[in-house]
């Protein structure tokens, strides 16, 4: 799950996703809102007949699970803050950590690059275990680097990556910044595990 305008810059007017021709695949939206938005639950919204479904299917559910007033009245407060600059600042930021990130040779990114979230993985041995260590490595150059975490039960196996977020406060300075340091990190450990293979 995405932040808000994550699909359009128009938030909360989504007429470039309604006319989509790609909207015909998609048979529900859902949005969280305990990251952006500092609540909980989330919402849910698609064609009618899936709408039929949920309101026949959750019934029992709308009194011990629905939203409390007072997480309500935060979501709605929250949203007063939204606006177009807010956005547009956030979708220049993407594109900028993603043209930045292209650049490193020794890896792939993966996501749209308006996309707030980036996974990257190496090229050559991309295995947990090598990310686990890039991650390790980057803590000690007080860089907080993490492996992306999947459910055993997916149905769809994910290749390990390191995910990366990006957001409005950060300078297109502190962005350069960071993904030369992550640059380096991998350079680093690259050189490391050649000299180990190397050696024996």
């Amino acid at each position: 799950m995405l932040h808000f305008s994550v699909i359009s810059t128009h938030f909360p007017d989504y007429r470039a996703y309604q006319s989509s021709p790609q909207r015909r695949n998609v048979d529900m939206i859902v949005g969280s809102m305990e990251f952006s938005l500092g609540s909980v639950g989330g919402f849910a919204c698609g064609s009618s007949f899936v709408i039929r479904h949920q309101r026949l299917a959750g019934q029992g559910y709308v009194f011990s699970a629905s939203l409390p007033p007072l997480h309500a009245s935060m979501v709605l407060k929250a949203m007063d803050f939204f606006n177009k600059d807010l956005f547009s600042k956030l979708i220049e930021n993407c594109k900028f950590a993603h043209q930045a990130l292209e650049m490193i040779d020794t890896i792939t990114v993966a996501g749209d690059p308006l996309s707030p979230m980036k996974h990257i993985r190496l090229i050559d041995n991309n295995s947990e275990e090598a990310l686990r260590e890039i991650c390790t490595m980057a803590r000690e150059n007080n860089l907080a680097l993490t492996v992306a975490s999947y459910n055993s039960t997916e149905l769809f196996k994910k290749e390990p990556s390191i995910r990366l977020t990006v957001n409005t406060e950060l300078t297109e300075d502190e962005i350069t910044s960071s993904i030369k340091s992550i640059a380096d990190i991998i350079e680093q450990y690259i050189s490391r595990d050649i000299s180990q293979e190397s050696a024996r």
